[in-house]
């Protein structure tokens, strides 16, 4: 048996032929008529090889969308003698459509082309795969477009932005050609490290979520508060990030602005000397200031939770309760104020003075706050003061002395009853002292009533004539 040496060169150029994944052809170059094809004709496309070599064959059975486009391309690539292909749908057989890479030689001599051929390779998988990623990156693209939340797909390495939607371009203020670097280049991270960091922690765990940075506006420079979440993706071997950015500005003023005001009230209340409480439209206490223990002898932790009438004296409790539902149903800022005892750790009632608000309205407090200040030396110099009144009302009444109280201009604010026994006069209140004195003494009470208004001596004891 002879060796491979001793074998026909043709033959084995043939079988070499036939061991190529893809159609080997050759066609004549001036009447481009195929003189010869591989086997591999049959089990691609169905055709014997004596039908492909016919005249005409090869165009008719391009696919007809392709066949005008793909002659011409041809005939001009062919001319500039160098390797060239192309790519086109051809109809098999049994009418099922293949794409092909056809990759083709020209062989030129002296300016004259000698030589045609090539190999046509099945590429379908590839096309479909082409397509199946191209309707996926479609519908990708209309996701990104119609989501109200900013999103950005860009090259990790080198940060060129690949697509982006309009939501994301009203937070930076931003033209999209210009953003895409199309027209100039516009970077709106404020921080290169808060990038750096993000890509990073991508890295490690491909996704990020809730990361807070600041983006700058194109137009103004104003700095936007952005909350972003983050996917590592990798397309076709691409290394690209994903941002969803959502713009959250006002929610982080509106933040600031709470804990600034509850920074305040709690300034103001750890250092109020009045006792500061919070209760539920049940009475319930969900807040005390620290002055409840120097004043009322309670710890705080003791009284959260535990209805207010439990501090307060038991014969209040109704008018306490009216006044409260005033407070709850009025709405917001409805305010009362009563003066009432408390009942001390100790078990000593103090009398405080307390005002009660409506401020449920407000998302700091929800709740009705009470100011209560403690006047039980107050309440006891009223009190006092008050039997001092009535001690000196009893002693008036029970005297026989004819005894008036008037004012400046001696009109009388006061009369005691002895008038009425006396005089036979009801509710001399409001009328002149001068009434009540003979004509020919009011000069001189004139006088006496002046120096004793003006200088304040011991006042003339007279007793009015009728």
């Amino acid at each position: 048996m002879p060796d491979d040496r001793q074998r026909d060169p043709q033959i084995q150029h043939l079988e070499l032929v036939q061991l190529i994944n893809g159609i080997v052809w050759e066609a004549d170059p001036v009447t481009r008529v195929n003189t010869f094809v591989s086997d591999r004709i049959t089990s691609l496309l169905g055709y014997t090889p004596e039908q492909w070599r016919s005249p005409g064959f090869w165009e008719t059975h391009i696919h007809p969308d392709d066949r005008t486009r793909i002659v011409a391309e041809g005939e001009a690539l062919m001319g500039r003698a160098q390797p060239y292909q192309l790519e086109y749908r051809m109809t098999r057989a049994d009418g099922q459509t293949m794409w092909l890479r056809d990759l083709i030689t020209p062989v030129f001599q002296g300016g004259v082309m000698v030589k045609l051929g090539g190999v046509m390779l099945d590429i379908t998988a590839e096309k479909n795969a082409q397509t199946e990623l191209l309707a996926a990156r479609a519908r990708f693209s209309r996701i990104i477009e119609s989501s109200p939340v900013g999103m950005v797909l860009s090259d990790i390495r080198t940060s060129r932005v690949l697509e982006t939607n309009d939501a994301f371009l009203r937070i930076i203020n931003c033209p999209r050609a210009i953003f895409m670097g199309e027209e100039d280049d516009f970077n709106p991270w404020v921080s290169a490290d808060d990038r750096a960091e993000l890509v990073r922690r991508l890295k490690e765990d491909r996704t990020v979520r809730d990361f807070e940075t600041l983006h700058q506006r194109r137009s103004t420079g104003e700095q936007r508060d952005v909350l972003i979440s983050a996917e590592y993706l990798d397309i076709d071997g691409q290394e690209t990030l994903l941002v969803m950015a959502q713009d959250i500005t006002d929610r982080k003023a509106s933040e600031r602005a709470k804990a600034a005001t509850e920074a305040r009230f709690q300034a103001l209340v750890q250092n109020s000397s009045d006792v500061i409480t919070i209760a539920n439209r049940g009475g319930f206490l969900t807040y005390v200031s620290p002055s409840m223990e120097p004043i009322l002898r309670h710890q705080a932790d003791e009284v959260i939770g535990h209805n207010v009438l439990s501090y307060m004296h038991p014969d209040e409790h109704e008018q306490i309760r009216e006044a409260f539902t005033q407070v709850v149903i009025g709405g917001p800022g409805t305010s009362v104020r009563r003066t009432s005892r408390f009942r001390r750790g100790d078990g000593e009632y103090i009398w405080l003075e307390w005002a009660a608000t409506n401020r449920y309205h407000d998302p700091s407090v929800r709740g009705i706050v009470m100011n209560s200040r403690d006047v039980t030396e107050r309440q006891k110099a009223e009190e006092a003061l008050q039997a001092r009144e009535n001690r000196f009302r009893a002693l008036v009444h029970n005297s026989g002395d004819l005894l008036f109280v008037i004012n400046r201009r001696g009109y009388i604010t006061y009369a005691s009853e002895s008038v009425d026994s006396a005089l036979g006069v009801t509710q001399p209140e409001g009328r002149n002292i001068l009434e009540f004195i003979h004509p020919d003494e009011h000069e001189e009470t004139r006088r006496d009533f002046a120096e004793v208004v003006l200088v304040g001596r011991e006042p003339l004891r007279a007793a009015p004539t009728a």
